[in-house]
């Protein structure tokens, strides 16, 4: 694939389904899916790679290969399978490696998005976040 750079220097890496997913169409399951794999590795790997292809054709240099600030939005979690992840080890490598951390609380917005009977809310999104980036560190520290 090939990418121009927009208008306004800002490229958008959506998902249309969960990864994997071969049959159409694409429905609700797909949201909800795609809702509970946001820093599974799988779904950051793939991001990841469908960004540096965007960069590389504008010519920016991969996002892990320069500094970077890692922003984490609560409200982009929408359930709690989400920030319980089978694998977060993208998650924790983007953690370890960024210059700094920034978390957007936004406690309206999570109680908004959170899919339907959901038990979350900002506070203890902050908390499972803030014990991720406790993990990632600490872990790093132990190699």
């Amino acid at each position: 694939m090939t990418y121009d750079d927009p208008e306004n220097h800002i490229f958008v890496i959506s998902h249309d389904c969960v990864i994997s997913r071969t049959r159409m169409p694409y429905n609700d399951d797909c949201v909800v899916q795609r809702g509970n794999m946001i820093i599974e590795s799988i779904y950051l790997e793939d991001q990841l790679a469908r960004g540096a292809e965007m960069s590389r054709c504008v010519g920016v240099p991969h996002i892990e290969a320069q500094p970077y600030i890692l922003d984490i939005d609560l409200d982009a979690f929408h359930s709690r399978q989400a920030i319980e992840p089978v694998d977060p080890e993208t998650f924790y490598r983007l953690i370890r490696n960024a210059v700094a951390i920034t978390i957007a609380t936004e406690a309206e917005c999570v109680d908004e998005l959170k899919f339907d009977d959901e038990s979350i809310n900002a506070d203890m999104l902050l908390d499972q976040i803030l014990k991720h980036i406790e993990t990632a560190v600490c872990d790093s520290m132990r190699q």
